[in-house]
């Protein structure tokens, strides 16, 4: 059985097992994770409890559309690669060792991931054999 993303990108589906291993899997999905929707519901909810964010002022919640700007407002200061364009980063994004970042990238990979799960199966099963 092969894959095919087009004619020049097909390959046999048991190559799949050669694409990942165990020791490299964490750098490659923490940059796929800073691309999707969940790294970004991830920072709110972490600011938020962490009180970085505020949900009421003077005696008012915030309404959604200002803390999700606020959200983003804060996380291009401290992660300003997060919140550039495409077209002006070369390479990995450099994660910075910030504590929110840790903690939305732990839970990103812990909570809605399972990178300990991912490693062990990477690193239990024989490449190219898959078990169902």
């Amino acid at each position: 059985m092969n894959i095919a993303l087009a004619e020049q990108h097909s390959f046999p589906l048991g190559d799949v097992f050669n694409f990942l291993q165990a020791a490299t899997v964490q750098p490659i999905l923490e940059q796929a994770a800073l691309d999707s929707p969940i790294f970004a519901t991830r920072w709110r909810w972490d600011a938020n409890r962490a009180l970085a964010l505020l949900r009421f002022q003077n005696g008012k919640k915030v309404p959604p559309q200002i803390q999700r700007m606020r959200s983003d407002d804060l996380l291009a200061s401290v992660f300003p690669d997060a919140a550039a364009c495409f077209e002006n980063i070369q390479g990995d994004r450099q994660i910075p060792d910030h504590p929110l970042v840790g903690e939305v990238m732990k839970d990103v990979l812990t909570e809605a991931m399972d990178i300990e799960g991912l490693k062990a199966l990477l690193t239990g099963w024989p490449m190219g054999v898959f078990v169902a």
